[in-house]
């Protein structure tokens, strides 16, 4: 008889690991896209020597696309130009930080003991690259 208590106590817990593993498997996907955006519009800031409106506007459409809101994702970056220089100077970083919420990041939450609450988090991916942009030098 105790053996059989003991295994419908364990059951719930072997359960709880089959929806975890699909809702970590959804949570690093969206990861990876937001990954994915953010290194493509990075690499456009890098170019342009910041990160202009146009390209904030289509980073974050990108990302409400995948089913965040426009609300949820939270963007600080460096909006105003830099330039490349002769040597590596800090200077020249254009650094950026991007977040999206993370709703849920345990399935089996409530039978753990973890409220609603707790269970939420944000992702960020944040860095800074050196810009590509060269000033302008008037020429003879």
């Amino acid at each position: 008889m105790h053996e059989l208590i003991a295994f419908l106590i364990c059951i719930p817990l072997l359960l709880s690991f089959v929806p975890q593993y699909s809702l970590q498997m959804k949570n690093n996907r969206n990861m990876d896209r937001v990954d994915t955006i953010v290194n493509s519009a990075k690499e456009e800031a890098r170019q342009a020597g910041y990160f202009t409106d146009e390209n904030i506007t289509h980073m974050v459409d990108e990302i409400v696309e995948l089913g965040f809101t426009e609300d949820e994702v939270i963007v600080n970056v460096t909006k105003v130009p830099k330039y490349r220089t002769e040597t590596f100077d800090s200077r020249e970083l254009i650094e950026y930080e991007v977040g999206v919420p993370i709703e849920k990041k345990i399935a089996a939450n409530q039978l753990f003991g973890i409220s609603d609450e707790e269970n939420k988090g944000t992702y960020y991916t944040r860095g800074a690259v050196t810009s590509e942009k060269l000033p302008y030098v008037e020429s003879d």
